[in-house]
């Protein structure tokens, strides 16, 4: 049987680094948004988690982007 795949929830993190640890190791946090748009380019998602990560003390050092989609037999 045939399967397609449709496109349901789309989510992004930004990870911050926060400092470091009595190690001397950088110590990151994480911050995630749902409700992303799932046709949004890439471009587009990593802008506004640069945007938002450069409202915070501590600046994003990484945007992660995470689609799900359900897969349904047709």
């Amino acid at each position: 049987m045939p399967v397609t795949s449709n496109p349901s929830v789309s989510r992004f993190t930004l990870v911050r680094q926060v400092g470091t640890d009595g190690n001397g190791k950088a110590v990151f946090k994480n911050k995630s948004y749902g409700n992303v748009k799932w046709d949004a380019t890439d471009q587009d998602v990593y802008d506004v988690g640069m945007a938002l990560g450069n409202l915070s003390q501590f600046p994003a050092q990484e945007v992660i982007r995470y689609d799900n989609e359900s897969l349904v037999n047709i």
